[in-house]
């Protein structure tokens, strides 16, 4: 029994080293796993956030294409409209080549009309004296009127200037929305390069994620296996523990019958001893005593009897005392020493050891 429970208690030993270390393992792999995950994580947070740009980028590229054919709508008719007046303009030009009485213009009507707006702007705008302001007006007069007289003595080149000026017009607000479709397909071109950046990069992290995946994968088998592994090994502990304390327990439950049965057989003796009226040591009451309430009722009983055999025995023990007072010093020691070893054992409530004892033939022979 002894040598099954040292065996238990050197693999129990052995087993907590060993969960100690595969603790330590399943830490370091789990700590491991942990970091990848988390690098996994960083990087899915990324795609997605690169996605959500992506999004919003089409968004803004789509608004834009959006407006750009607008702007386009708008330019297109000018774009015809300066092509058919273009046309005409050189028709009528050439028209008025092939005519050779037609009378060009003293005057330039663009430069004179131009003059007429800046002196009437010069009457709104400033203030002058009533004589100024007379004469500026009379000067407007003149200049419509001549104005007027170039345009019926050759109306034909009228006509072309007057749609020049319109061409000039209509260029004016087609390359105004023009600028404006070029400026907002720049910004178009700039939001694709974007997009297409941004892709470049999800793919690159698609390929990292992809790596981690896989890397995590084998980091959770391994973290998984020593796990399971550990957890063996705590089963099994605990399997060593409840055999261990079921060996103590049968010891103990051993030990107590021994005890037991011990106690009885030297309370049989003690009791052979008090029936032939011999000297009972303190050993022997404190070994008669440890039995319970039971055996105290006994004890008291058997006390009874021994004085009645006393008194009966009277005669014999008095033929006998001559032999027993030779062979009274040798109990007397052991007597001394009794009283205080095994009350301290009693104290702690464990039974005294068999070294201490007295064996009852030993003093049957002495007596």
């Amino acid at each position: 029994m002894l040598m099954e429970v040292k065996e238990v208690i050197q693999k129990l030993g052995k087993q907590r080293k060993d969960i100690v270390d595969l603790r330590n393992i399943v830490n370091a792999l789990n700590k491991d796993k942990e970091e990848t995950f988390a690098k996994k994580k960083e990087i899915s947070t990324r795609i997605k956030q690169l996605f959500g740009e992506i999004r919003e980028l089409k968004k803004k590229r789509d608004a834009l294409n959006s407006e750009i054919r607008e702007l386009k709508k708008k330019r297109d008719p000018l774009n015809l409209q300066i092509k058919e007046l273009s046309q005409v303009i050189r028709e009528s030009k050439s028209l008025l080549n092939q005519d050779g009485n037609a009378e060009q213009p003293k005057i330039n009507p663009r430069l004179t009309q131009k003059k007429i707006s800046q002196i009437e702007f010069k009457l709104e705008t400033e203030v002058m004296p009533f004589n100024q302001e007379s004469q500026l007006r009379r000067v407007i007069k003149d200049l419509k009127k001549e104005l007027e007289e170039a345009k019926k003595q050759s109306k034909e080149f009228f006509d072309i200037i007057e749609m020049n000026n319109k061409l000039r017009e209509i260029k004016a607000e087609a390359d105004k929305h023009h600028r404006q479709i070029q400026q907002k397909a720049m910004e178009t071109k700039e939001i694709h390069d974007n997009i297409i950046s941004n892709a470049k990069e999800i793919e690159s992290l698609k390929e990292q994620e992809n790596a981690l995946n896989e890397e995590a994968s084998v980091k959770k088998k391994d973290f998984l296996e020593k796990s399971n592994q550990l957890k063996d090994m705590l089963k099994q502990t605990g399997s060593l523990s409840k055999q261990l304390n079921q060996i103590k327990e049968d010891t103990k439950a051993e030990e107590k019958k021994k005890t037991a049965v011990d106690i009885e057989k030297k309370k049989k003796q003690i009791e052979e001893k008090m029936k032939k009226g011999q000297k009972l040591t303190t050993e022997d009451l404190l070994v008669f005593q440890s039995g319970g309430p039971d055996d105290d009722s006994e004890a008291e009983n058997d006390d009874a009897k021994e004085q009645e055999d006393k008194k009966k025995n009277k005669g014999k023990a008095a033929k006998k005392e001559p032999k027993q007072k030779k062979e009274e010093p040798k109990p007397k020691p052991e007597a001394k020493k009794a009283p205080e070893e095994p009350e301290e054992k009693q104290a702690e409530g464990t039974e005294p050891e068999e070294k201490e004892e007295i064996p009852a033939e030993t003093e049957e022979k002495q007596n």
